[in-house]
């Protein structure tokens, strides 16, 4: 017995061993996360449209200055993409050119028109009609959350109106035209830029043949967004980081330890019930899997290591060491790849 013991004394290695490469390994963590959290990286894809510049007649078209002033958000729910919106839309244009009765009939693509009165209709100095609409409105775009809990996000307003022809009007906006009010309520996210683009939309039986389509202005704002804050992240990671740390202390001693890294093993995908609670529910892997998938592989590591050093009386602490450093580098390599690539 005394044998036994001291041959697992042997085998032992030291806890200050581990302490040390622990913190190494979650300072190197916490800087790759750092420096992802400050990217902001938008996947989301850009509505189908045309440039101005595309459309052969667009230069002969009349010009409907528009623009969108955002005041705040009703609902703002990134993880089922719903969000409701108040705000006002306004357009001038030249009565002579422009039937002021079709400009009324403007919308919003993918959205439901929850509430449109008009606040003002006046002439302007230059024989143009100024109008301004109260709106408010439930867009339900899909967005991307692949990069979830470190996902930054544009949101579209496609504003349009089907009654118009490309071929004789199309909207044109600038950067200034489009305002959003300080308090917005993002609820957890923070507005960190913002973009305008006009052009055109095109429906029809056959996009190739004119006679069997047609064009319509569209005016496509967007504002993108970004987590406020990595509380997500931190309720991801910090439990999958002590349950693996945990399994990987059981490496500085012998047999009697692979039962608490099985253990530990079952611990884990229990967790993903949490972690799938949290995270928005989509077809695709994200991130938060790919970070438990990683975790989950380096314990499963661990209890492998576990029974290849204990059953064999020739691996040392040596051994030992290279196992737990090996673990170590693997972890930091594909939280690395993760985190700065992928």
């Amino acid at each position: 017995m005394h044998t036994t013991t001291q041959n697992q004394s042997s085998k032992a290695v030291s806890p200050v061993f581990q302490v040390i490469l622990i913190f190494i390994n979650i300072a190197i963590i916490a800087t790759l996360v750092w420096h992802r959290s400050r990217i902001v990286r938008i996947a989301e894809q850009t509505p189908t449209y045309f440039r101005a510049a595309d459309q052969k007649s667009a230069p002969q078209a009349t010009l409907i200055h528009t623009g969108l002033h955002l005041d705040h958000f009703e609902t703002f729910d990134t993880r089922d993409s719903i969000f409701t919106f108040f705000g006002t839309v306004w357009f001038e244009f030249d009565p002579a050119l422009v039937n002021p009765e079709k400009i009324s009939e403007f919308n919003f693509e993918s959205g439901i028109t929850n509430e449109q009165r008009p606040l003002e209709i006046k002439a302007t100095a230059d024989g143009k009609i100024l109008a301004q609409y109260a709106i408010k409105e439930t867009i339900t775009r899909p967005m991307d959350h692949r990069l979830f809990p470190l996902d930054s996000h544009r949101l579209y307003f496609s504003l349009s109106n089907r009654t118009l022809s490309a071929d004789s009007a199309r909207f044109r906006s600038l950067e200034t035209d489009f305002v959003s009010d300080a308090d917005l309520k993002l609820f957890g996210w923070q507005q960190v830029g913002e973009n305008v683009e006009c052009g055109f939309k095109r429906v029809g039986i056959d996009e190739t043949d004119e006679d069997r389509y047609t064009d319509y202005p569209v005016a496509l704002f967007s504002i993108d967004i970004a987590r406020s804050g990595i509380q997500f992240l931190l309720l991801i990671l910090l439990p999958l980081l002590f349950i693996f740390y945990l399994a990987l202390f059981t490496l500085s001693a012998g047999i009697q330890n692979i039962g608490i890294t099985a253990s530990v093993m079952v611990v884990i995908p229990g967790y993903r019930i949490v972690i799938q609670n949290i995270a928005p529910s989509v077809g695709y892997l994200l991130l938060s899997d790919y970070l438990f998938f990683i975790f989950l592989a380096g314990t499963g590591c661990v209890f492998l290591a576990n029974i290849i050093t204990s059953g064999s009386p020739r691996l040392t602490e040596r051994h030992r060491r290279y196992a737990i450093v090996a673990i170590h580098i693997a972890i930091l390599s594909a939280c690395t790849y993760l985190f700065e690539f992928w």
